[in-house]
C-alpha cells in the first residue's frame, strides 16, 4: 500500500512539473514572434481582450471632459486584421518596451507615432508560464 501511494505520490508530481515550461521564455524573442507570425499572435492573447478607450473632449457647456470606455475584444475581430508587425510599418508607426518593475511578469509596450497623438499600449503578463497579450490601452484622441 506504502509503495502504491509513492508511486501516485511521484506521479502527481512528475504530472504537476509537465505544465510549467522548462526555461522561461525571453519576452523580447516572444515580441518579435507575436508581431509577425498570425497564427502564434491568436494563440498568445486572452480573450476576451480587454481593450481601453480613453475619450477626451469638451461638453456641451464647455467644460473639459475625460472618461474611459471599456470593450471586450473577440477572437473574431482580430483574426483578419493585419500582423502587428504590417500595421506598425503600414502606418509610420514606432514600438517601444517599457521599462517595468516585475519584468518577470508584465511587460507593457508603447505603440506610438512621432509628432501626432497616436498611442496605443499593449499589455503583456506571463500567464502559465508563458507571455500573453490580456489589454489593449489606446490613448490616442
Amino acid at each position: 500500500m506504502l509503495r502504491l501511494i509513492s508511486v501516485a505520490f511521484i506521479f502527481f508530481m512528475l504530472a504537476g512539473c509537465a505544465r510549467q515550461p522548462s526555461t522561461v521564455e525571453d519576452f523580447d524573442q516572444f515580441l518579435s514572434r507575436f508581431m509577425s507570425d498570425k497564427d502564434f499572435e491568436m494563440s498568445r492573447i486572452e480573450f476576451p481582450l480587454s481593450s481601453y478607450s480613453y475619450e477626451y473632449g469638451i461638453d456641451e457647456h464647455g467644460r473639459e471632459e475625460a472618461g474611459v470606455i471599456k470593450t471586450d475584444v473577440r477572437e473574431e475581430s482580430i483574426i483578419e486584421k493585419a500582423t502587428l508587425e504590417k500595421y506598425i510599418t503600414e502606418n509610420g508607426l514606432k514600438f517601444h518596451v517599457l521599462p517595468s518593475g516585475k519584468p518577470d511578469f508584465s511587460q507593457s509596450v508603447k505603440i506610438y507615432k512621432n509628432g501626432t497623438d497616436w498611442l496605443i499600449e499593449y499589455q503583456f503578463e506571463r500567464l502559465r508560464g508563458y507571455w500573453h497579450l490580456i489589454a489593449m490601452r489606446d490613448y490616442s484622441l
